[in-house]
């Protein structure tokens, strides 16, 4: 009895406001079990954040009723309920990272008490496991499934619950596109439903079956799935129909088998059903954006089957379904862009599986058809909302921020009420590895909680106080295709937006006086060379080590690769490119070495300063959209600069001997090393760039995260050669390593998130470090980490690289670049002059390993 009291009191420890003294309060029994009452009338209102409150009050007073075991369980079961019922809530609206809040605050509840109810555990790892799936973080949503699933294991191996987490595991592996984990997961399960036998439950067999025909569709075998699919279905369909089973998924997942195996007629019917279903839940949910975004995707398959069936049989109904379907999903899209501010931010899943390319092949047929122009202008509009959802939350609160007409001092209150959210949540992932994880994370769990609820009403203050901070933060202004004909390019510039979609390449050529829209087979020798140029780029330090034979072969494998992706990506439109090429490369062009491109065939397989670079014909750079093109370009700066250049050399030869050690934990994990060794080459960089640009070099300690926070929004060039590591799993986790200033030895770790609420008023950011163009590659939305977090807070235009980079050789190459911009070039000129320069003067590294992973991202 005296282990549960200490429990108990452990656990009002950690749940009670920081204010709360433990036995301060007399025992008010008839106070708390009110508190609890108005706690589940709330809930039965949907008032679940006022039902929350009064549970945490209840809590609240129990410190002077620690004999009271009935009671204390009252108040555990009321608590999590109300957590549940919160975080139900907030995860429809697309808060998903306030559900992820309210799940791990759920789960510790239960975790400290004597006797927690396991079917409310298991519950809590399911809202984690779907939020963290839903906020793109496939790994963590992996990680919560298997402690929910042992939770259920441990106290029912028949519980037929257990399918659920089957579910959810098999639905991660897809969208990690891990076909041996999604079979692994599918095995435990069909051995699991055996097991169980009827216990399971109609529904089982049709879920099991779902996710089957989706491994199916992942190894190339859609015929496969969608048999598994209908041998089910007509076992059980029937069954569940009378019981009122939502059929949904499986039906759809029906129509795009069908579509995959051009079956176009059963296709469209399934289609057909979902759109009409959804239709019945939109208006029964009075137009909540989650379902939207479901009837967006919904519509989007209707109209591409409905396409697909016009051209194989000529009849027009169906011509006119597809305008029909592809006119209401493009509206819906529209409609989603602008936000409540009860709506969240990332709150649709449709750009995830599929629905952009599908409204992209109907609109282009459309446009093959007829020749108007405004078939492109529409698919153009939509993929550009698509891509602002993604980038929303940090984008409109920076620019809110800074134009909305909020005082100096109430931004730096709001910078500090997100910095010491940024460092707690940082603390979250390098203790959850501790063998004492659980101790470890209580108190900051709890003072992160209680942080995020002050934070969220100190921003909804300034939502009330200025109106002007609410237009910008939640009014979007959305970009035309003939924006940017007459306001965004120059004379000399074209802009080139490339997608891969439903196994065809679109090209979207846009210029002042033309647009040109083609789609082109997307074949697998395009796809092999896309991936040896990769890889061959990133290698070639390796491929030196071979005997020679070996070494040209590989060699001429590559420059026959670079100019076949060359004659299939850019040749097709290469009489109309401008000298300037805005590039807008989207999905699986994400990331890759344009400039390395041949744009002749190669003779001279060993000898690169002959070969015939893109980079030297064009001058090159990348947007991430024009939407977020658009007001970076035209944003003024919120004062004049006093500064010119801030160049940072925190690992230059001052660094310890043996390098610099990073933290042990998660985030460390998710990296390629875990020891920072001196850069020798950084130290001259910095100085002289700082040199030619009359500005200031910070270098070994003097380079710290403090210091360059303190000084980053006074400068218009920050120039920052150091050690970096894209985060792959986690892309806000992306960081760049500076110096701690208090202690020597040791890595100050500057996160993507972090970075999103710098005050940057800089011209040009560049990022002379290891794969700084990288991190998490979210699908249609491109690649999360460093490059667009500094465009996000306000940086105009960013250098930043594609792999892991040669110290000497981007010393070299950066010092040529900031010559050439002390010449009067534009950046993406000067750097595409700099590249030149370093191919005629370096012949021995003109290799694409040297230089073409440098990629400006503006102009």
């Amino acid at each position: 009895m005296m282990m549960k009291k200490l429990l108990c009191l452990a656990l009002f420890c950690f749940l009670a406001q920081p204010w709360i003294v433990l036995g301060q309060n007399p025992c008010d029994s008839i106070q708390i079990q009110g508190l609890l009452k108005e706690s589940a009338n709330l809930l039965d209102r949907d008032e679940n954040q006022a039902g929350l409150s009064a549970a945490l009050k209840a809590w609240e007073l129990l410190s002077g009723c620690p004999g009271d075991s009935v009671l204390w369980r009252k108040a555990y079961l009321q608590t999590d309920h109300s957590y549940r019922s919160l975080a139900t809530e907030t995860v429809q609206k697309g808060l998903f990272n306030r559900t992820i809040d309210l799940a791990e605050r759920d789960i510790a509840l239960h975790l400290r008490m004597p006797n927690p109810v396991t079917d409310h555990l298991s519950t809590g790892y399911m809202l984690l496991a779907n939020a963290h799936n839903l906020n793109g973080n496939q790994q963590l949503a992996i990680e919560a499934l298997r402690k929910g699933l042992q939770v259920r294991h441990n106290a029912n191996s028949f519980d037929p619950k257990i399918s659920a987490f089957y579910e959810q595991l098999t639905n991660n592996y897809i969208a990690l596109e891990d076909s041996a984990g999604v079979k692994k997961v599918l095995l435990e399960w069909e051995a699991f439903y055996r097991k169980i036998g009827k216990r399971g439950g109609l529904q089982a067999p049709v879920g099991l079956a779902v996710q089957w025909a989706m491994y199916y569709e992942m190894i190339g075998r859609p015929d496969l799935g969608a048999q598994k699919l209908e041998d089910t279905l007509s076992v059980y369909a029937e069954a569940l129909k009378t019981k009122a089973t939502f059929l949904g998924l499986a039906e759809f997942q029906l129509c795009e088998l069908y579509a995959q195996t051009r079956n176009f007629k059963k296709s469209l019917f399934y289609s057909e059903k979902n759109v009409k279903l959804q239709e019945t839940r939109l208006r029964e949910q009075k137009g909540k954006l989650f379902t939207r975004s479901h009837y967006a995707w919904y519509l989007a398959q209707s109209a591409r089957t409905a396409w697909n069936l016009y051209l194989e049989t000529g009849d027009t109904a169906f011509y006119q379904l597809a305008l029909q379907r592809t006119e209401t999903s493009e509206k819906e899209l529209r409609a989603m862009r602008d936000r409540t501010p009860d709506d969240g931010f990332r709150d649709w899943i449709g750009n995830r599986v599929g629905i952009v390319a599908n409204l992209m092949e109907v609109r282009h047929g459309l446009y093959r058809q007829t020749g108007d122009l405004r078939h492109a202008a529409l698919s153009f509009e939509s993929v550009e909302a698509s891509k602002m959802f993604a980038i929303q939350e940090f984008l409109h609160e920076t620019y809110a921020l800074q134009w909305g007409g909020v005082p100096d001092s109430l931004y730096q209150q709001e910078d500090a009420y997100r910095q010491e959210i940024n460092a707690l949540e940082s603390n979250f992932f390098f203790k959850r590895g501790h063998p004492k994880a659980d101790s470890l994370l209580a108190a900051n769990d709890r003072e992160l909680f209680i942080k995020r609820d002050l934070y969220r009403v100190f921003l909804k203050k300034l939502e009330q106080q200025y109106p002007d901070y609410f237009q910008l933060k939640y009014r979007q202004s959305a970009v035309r295709l003939q924006d940017v004909q007459t306001q965004m390019l120059h004379p000399d510039e074209c802009l080139l937006d490339m997608s891969l979609e439903n196994n065809n390449i679109f090209l979207l050529l846009i210029r002042t006086d033309t647009v040109i829209w083609l789609a082109l087979p997307f074949s697998d020798s395009l796809e092999q060379a896309l991936r040896l140029v990769e890889k061959g780029s990133r290698q070639f330090l390796e491929w030196q080590q071979l005997p020679e034979p070996q070494y040209l072969k590989q060699m001429q494998a590559y420059t026959t690769a670079a100019h076949r992706a060359y004659l299939e990506l850019i040749a097709p439109v290469r009489a109309q490119l401008k000298e300037k090429v805005l590039l807008v490369p989207r999905d699986r062009l994400a990331g890759f070495p344009f400039g390395a491109l041949l744009t002749q065939p190669n003779a001279h397989p060993a000898k690169p300063f002959q070969w015939h670079f893109m980079d030297q014909e064009f001058v090159l750079s990348e947007i991430y959209s024009a939407s977020l093109f658009r007001f970076l370009q035209t944003r003024n700066p919120r004062q004049k600069l006093p500064g010119t250049v801030l160049a940072m050399a925190p690992f230059d030869q001052s660094a310890p001997e043996g390098g610099t050690t990073l933290p042990a934990g998660d985030v460390a994990d998710l990296t390629r090393t875990q020891v920072f060794s001196a850069l020798p080459a950084t130290g001259l960089e910095a100085q002289k760039v700082a040199r030619m640009g009359k500005g200031k070099a910070l270098l070994g300690r003097d380079a710290s995260k403090l210091a360059f926070q303190e000084q980053c929004g006074r400068y218009e060039v920050l120039h920052m050669a150091t050690h970096s590591v894209a985060n792959e799993v986690l892309g806000e986790y992306s960081f760049v390593a500076l110096q701690t200033a208090e202690k020597q030895n040791q890595v100050d770790l500057l996160f993507a998130r972090d970075i999103y609420g710098l005050r940057l008023s800089a011209e040009l950011v560049v990022l002379s470090a290891c794969e700084t163009a990288l991190g998490q590659y979210r699908e249609n939305e491109g690649v999360v980490g460093l490059t667009r977090a500094f465009q996000c807070a306000g940086a105009r235009n960013v250098a930043s690289s594609l792999w892991t980079v040669n110290d000497a050789s981007t010393s070299t190459l950066m010092v040529f670049f900031h010559e050439e911009i002390q010449k009067g070039q534009s950046y993406n000129v000067a750097l595409a002059k700099a590249k030149r320069r370093f191919i005629q003067t370096k012949r021995q590294q003109a290799h694409p390993y040297y230089w073409a992973g440098f990629v400006l991202h503006g102009r």
